[in-house]
């Protein structure tokens, strides 16, 4: 199979330099940015299809303007990755991340220490992990700034004979880069917590593109990609399902993973208050984090953050 990989700007398909390359290659789809070739307007070579926009490779433009320009008001709704593709990925028109699938983030100034887990007993003495997280903002599909947590460091502390906790040199339990809902929504790499009335996991939801209802029907258990435990109007936990099995982090260590539904789901469950309701991820792209990025202000408004939007928790 013959394929040209080289990328000429503002180039007509049907020159002398491509035609040759395009008659062979008639059946391999997918050229310039690995996106696939749209040749139902303007024949073979000519568009690519970049999921929320397909872009004109004669012109250098796209068709339309970016669907979520009210998010990156700083760019023109014409750029791709807002004019750096080297540095920045944009997946099917979702949140900017970087080239690694990096989360772009901002943080607040503002660190928070938490004991991670129950204190435990060893050898006849008593430890307890304890773990520093930076404050971040992240932002949904459609800008919306989310608070979240991300871990710089846990260590342990053993209880002296006075009744205090000092830090010693102790490998500490693991289980504390996230929870829950960092778990299902941020691929592991944050804590995302949900105060009383808060709107964090919803807003989350509802912008990134997941799917609670299809055809005016809640998703099913067996359709499903993720569940959401709600009770009395607040959401009380998340999980994830991949293929028949489903995983979620329950907080006291490593999370539950590849496990039937009821060994994913929380005690909260047996609240008579409780609620199992069920999403697909839709659109969402949140399923291919790989980290978080933590940028100044400053970087994170050049691709496109809005960073003076109230947080949501």
């Amino acid at each position: 199979m013959k394929n040209l990989n080289t990328y000429q700007p503002l180039t007509i398909a049907n020159t002398s330099l491509l035609r040759h390359y395009l008659k062979e290659d008639i059946k391999y789809r997918f050229h310039f940015n690995g996106k696939e070739s749209d040749k139902e307007i303007n024949g073979t070579g000519n568009d690519y299809d970049f999921g929320a926009r397909i872009y004109d490779a004669r012109l250098g433009k796209w068709f339309s303007l970016d669907a979520f320009q009210d998010v990156y008001i700083a760019l023109s709704p014409y750029t791709y990755a807002a004019d750096n593709p080297i540095n920045i990925i944009d997946r099917a028109g979702h949140l900017l991340k970087d080239k690694n699938g990096n989360i772009i983030a901002t943080p607040t100034g503002n660190t928070v220490t938490r004991q991670s887990g129950l204190t435990y007993e060893e050898n006849g003495k008593t430890y307890k992990t304890i773990t520093k997280y930076q404050e971040v903002v992240i932002y949904t599909d459609k800008g919306t700034p989310i608070k979240a947590l991300r871990k710089i460091e846990s260590y342990v502390e053993e209880k002296g004979d006075d009744g205090n906790f000092t830090r010693v040199q102790k490998e500490p339990k693991p289980g504390s880069e996230s929870n829950c809902h960092g778990y299902t929504f941020a691929g592991g790499q944050l804590v995302i917590e949900e105060k009383a009335g808060g709107k964090a996991i919803r807003t989350i939801l509802k912008e990134d593109g997941y799917v609670m209802k299809e055809d005016g029907k809640p998703v099913s258990k067996d359709q499903a990609d993720g569940f959401v435990e709600v009770g009395k109007g607040e959401i009380m936990h998340t999980g994830t399902k991949s293929g028949k099995l489903w995983s979620a982090d329950h907080g006291d260590g490593v999370a539950t993973e590849n496990v039937s539904l009821l060994e994913a789901q929380s005690v909260y469950m047996k609240n008579p208050n409780a609620e199992m309701k069920f999403f697909k991820n839709g659109t969402s792209n949140n399923q291919n984090i790989k980290g978080v990025n933590v940028m100044d202000k400053k970087d994170a408004e050049s691709y496109g953050a809005k960073t003076n939007e109230p947080i949501v928790e």
